[in-house]
């Protein structure tokens, strides 16, 4: 089986419609396991995921729409366990151990869902591995999750295929002390913050697990969003998600939707064609 090794994935754009209703939101502060509402077949891949939305951090620093973009995800699967976090449940730790838990018994075949809207924050490289120059971070209820830790975290997981949505602004790189949020006008607002740095050297091991990650906007650009609304990324994949659609189709509909100001990313790693052509939340 051939496997797709690389960082952004350029695709063609199919015209496809469709959507799935979004489930309630949970109150700020709140883990909920959403129990599956359509039973499994005992043979089927494990699926299970872990849909995280930071509204407010501890130091008050606000990111509108993001519990309504965690809800929405979390109404994606209802086939499967889902572990959502909002506010003061996710922190780097409370998150942290959510993956694992739901990672705990996986083979390599098993999908992981993880989404993530927030503020997001870039900062110099620390360790030369960067090739834009910056590490990128997604900002938690409690701090900063910097992508350097954010692989080490990663490569520790038992392999499976790792499915991630992240809304924030520079979104692309982010898997890999608060100062104020950069806002334009009303209505919808870019999800940056820039953040005080107190960091230390981190490298990189390999996995041998895959990633698809449906990345809100490019490194070095923004993700937007508004309260009440949620974030224009993946509210645009809630309206172009069909049951069945192939990853590569779902995410080229939706980014041929966006507007001009906002480019989202594909971004693999290791990933196989199976796993990227495959058919979305069966």
């Amino acid at each position: 089986m051939k496997l797709i090794r690389g960082y952004v994935v350029a695709l063609g754009v199919l015209v496809l419609t469709g959507c799935a209703s979004p489930e309630p939101v949970a109150d700020a502060g709140e883990q909920v396991t959403l129990p599956p509402s359509i039973a499994p077949d005992d043979s089927a891949t494990i699926r299970r995921a872990v849909c995280v939305g930071v509204l407010s951090t501890s130091d008050g620093l606000d990111c509108p729409g993001c519990d309504v973009d965690a809800a929405t995800v979390a109404g994606w699967m209802p086939d499967r366990p889902v572990t959502l976090l909002l506010d003061s449940a996710a922190t780097i730790a409370g998150l942290k151990a959510a993956i694992r838990a739901a990672n705990e018994d996986m083979a390599p075949g098993d999908l992981l869902t993880v989404s993530i809207s927030s503020h997001g924050t870039q900062c110099p490289d620390r360790n030369g591995d960067e090739e834009d120059g910056y590490d990128e971070g997604v900002v938690l209820f409690d701090g900063t999750w910097w992508d350097d830790d954010i692989w080490d975290f990663l490569s520790t997981l038992r392999p499976c295929r790792l499915e991630l949505f992240t809304d924030t602004c520079h979104a692309e790189g982010n898997w890999r002390k608060l100062g104020r949020a950069v806002t334009f006008g009303f209505g919808f607002q870019p999800r940056y913050v820039q953040l005080e740095l107190n960091l230390g050297d981190q490298r990189r091991d390999a996995w041998a697990g895959q990633i698809v990650q449906f990345a809100g906007c490019r490194e070095d650009s923004y993700s937007y969003g508004a309260a009440d609304v949620g974030g224009t990324w993946t509210q645009t994949l809630h309206r172009k998600l069909t049951p069945g659609i192939r990853r590569d189709a779902w995410f080229a509909t939706a980014a041929a939707d966006m507007p001009t100001r906002q480019e989202p990313a594909l971004s693999v790693y290791n990933a196989s064609e199976e796993f990227l052509e495959g058919a979305v939340f069966l």
